[in-house]
């Protein structure tokens, strides 16, 4: 595999690693945005629930003193009087949701609550349901009906009814009153925070009995319309349970609660839209991140990538002029040495070493004064005060010709500002020269390097 795919692969690695912590955080986040909404729901159940219990509960309440103050008079054989009535008009006014309370005969017959009127047409309630149950079981005490339509009020309620007993314990008739729907409709619309929340309040059977918001077209009270989740939910019977479902194309977290002795539940609502926005906008500067991520790490390997080739093409090059060099220095028979002038390095060539009759293993170690051991002694001072005046920058080149032990060369040399000096030897059997020439670069003292072009003859001196 070359560098190219590596980089590539790496670079795709990377990138699946951020991108899978990066769903990792956001779906821990959206847990979090769940678990919290969940807590919300749950805690609205239970405070919808406590309201609507305390209204079932008043409306008991309210059944309960007049029932009670009914059967006292009834077990004194005193016919009961119009204090019945004014009784029932004192918990209507403490009791303002509650339509009505009545009396009824053992045969369904209003004979109170009328406020000395007579009933109209029509008000017999032997037919109710809960009439019914009342009269049949004499151990029941209360009995809660599903929302009906009143028949003298046109009004949506619900009926609470309690079996009223004469002294002898035989059925004596029933008192009912009628809790307003619409009250229960508008209390509910009071308690939800804001519209966010979807809430609706059914009865053991699921008829609708209010809702937030407002109820809709196609909503009724006494309705039952009900999801495949909604009715999973109240075939286990749990008291508390959240799920989701699909309501109009949208998504929904709902919560179930059962009231645990009245006969309704509650169920909340919201969308995916409202409890998860603020994860929403998480995700977009999240993807944002996440996707500048990305296009930087594929800018910098694509970056990467280039530079490498450019350098694998310049080393190419390199690696050419090296060995074109090689092949020029070759054919011309010439011994080459390098100076490194700071450290008095000098690196030599096998052929520099044949043109004075020597091999580099006879010649090592070479420094910078191995070249003085086969200078003429009277020549020595004239190289050494040109090669001063030439790292002191006072001449460009310089041309000398000296005597060597073996034989007698022709040298080129010339300085450039760095850390070496380079040179070639070839063979003269005339004599030694030199020309040095500075090459137009900024000028320093300990990192400058000479590059030296000797010639050597083959013939022995």
């Amino acid at each position: 595999m070359n560098y190219t795919a590596r980089i590539i692969t790496i670079a795709i690695a990377l990138n699946g690693i951020v991108a899978a912590m990066t769903w990792t955080s956001l779906d821990k986040s959206r847990l979090k945005y769940q678990e919290s909404i969940t807590v919300a729901i749950q805690n609205l159940s239970k405070f919808v629930v406590s309201d609507m219990d305390a209204q079932y509960h008043d409306a008991d309440l309210a059944l309960q003193v007049v029932a009670d103050e009914y059967e006292r008079q009834t077990l004194t054989d005193r016919p009961p009087d119009s204090t019945i009535n004014a009784l029932i008009r004192r918990q209507l006014q403490l009791h303002p949701a509650l339509i009505s309370i009545r009396i009824t005969d053992r045969n369904g017959e209003t004979i109170l609550g009328y406020e000395g009127r007579s009933p109209p047409p029509g008000s017999n309630i032997a037919r109710r349901p809960y009439f019914i149950q009342l009269r049949q079981n004499p151990h029941t005490n209360l009995v809660i009906s599903p929302p009906l339509l009143g028949k003298i009020s046109g009004k949506w309620g619900i009926s609470f009814a309690r079996r009223l007993n004469d002294h002898d314990g035989e059925f004596n008739g029933i008192i009912f009153a009628f809790l307003d729907v619409a009250a229960i409709q508008t209390k509910l619309a009071k308690l939800v925070p804001g519209e966010k929340f979807l809430i609706s309040v059914r009865d053991e059977k699921s008829g609708l009995i209010a809702k937030f918001p407002d109820l809709q077209t196609g909503d009724t009270v006494g309705s039952v319309s009900l999801s495949s989740s909604q009715k999973r939910v109240l075939f286990q019977n749990k008291k508390f349970e959240i799920y989701s479902e699909q309501v109009a194309g949208v998504w929904q977290l709902f919560g179930h609660l059962q009231h645990e002795q009245y006969p309704f539940y509650v169920s909340v609502g919201i969308s995916e839209d409202n409890y998860l926005n603020r994860w929403y906008d998480e995700v977009k500067v999240t993807v944002s991140m996440l996707a500048a991520f990305t296009l930087a790490t594929c800018m910098s390997a694509w970056l990467l990538v280039s530079a490498l080739k450019r350098r694998e093409r310049t080393e190419q090059t390199l690696q050419q002029e090296r060995m074109r060099l090689s092949e020029v220095i070759w054919s011309a028979n010439v011994g080459t040495w390098e100076w490194q002038i700071p450290t008095g390095h000098v690196i030599l060539n096998a052929r520099w070493a044949e043109v004075i009759g020597y091999n580099l293993e006879e010649l090592s170690p070479v420094t910078a004064v191995t070249w003085r051991k086969y200078i003429h002694p009277g020549d020595i001072s004239v190289v050494e005060g040109l090669l001063e005046r030439l790292y002191q920058r006072e001449m460009e080149f310089f041309e000398c010709e000296i005597r060597l032990v073996i034989n007698w060369v022709i040298g080129y040399g010339f300085l450039i500002v760095a850390v070496s000096s380079i040179g070639i030897h070839t063979g003269s059997q005339f004599g030694w020269w030199a020309q040095v020439r500075i090459l137009p670069t900024a000028k320093t003292q300990t990192n400058d390097r000479f590059i030296w072009c000797w010639t050597l003859p083959r013939m022995a001196c």
